[in-house]
């Protein structure tokens, strides 16, 4: 598990009260060094997110997330989560000239 704590000015998250200082934790499978789940903490709100091996893709892809924040100075909460599949591989092309 590696923590990290936000403690530089300005935040990369800003929210209507300003700085929205972070931190939160990454769980790292030990063998392969993989990021396997992750927590985004900022003040009474978070982020939880938990990643796959996806074995079509050959990559990690996200397996679900949980959201939790708080509205209306505190007296209501709402939880979220989100669950994903169905991944799939998509090409992209573009072309560029100099002139």
């Amino acid at each position: 598990m590696v923590q990290y704590r936000e403690i530089a000015r300005p935040t990369l998250l800003r929210g209507g009260v300003g700085d929205l200082p972070a931190h939160g934790l990454y769980w790292v499978e030990e063998g392969s060094g993989r990021i396997v789940k992750t927590m985004l903490d900022f003040r009474q709100d978070f982020i939880v997110t938990t990643f796959r091996f996806d074995a079509d893709l050959r990559i990690d892809v996200p397996e679900q997330m949980t959201q939790q924040w708080r509205v209306e100075r505190g007296t209501a909460t709402f939880t979220a989560t989100s669950t994903y599949g169905r991944f799939r591989r998509f090409n992209v092309q573009t072309d560029e000239k100099l002139r």
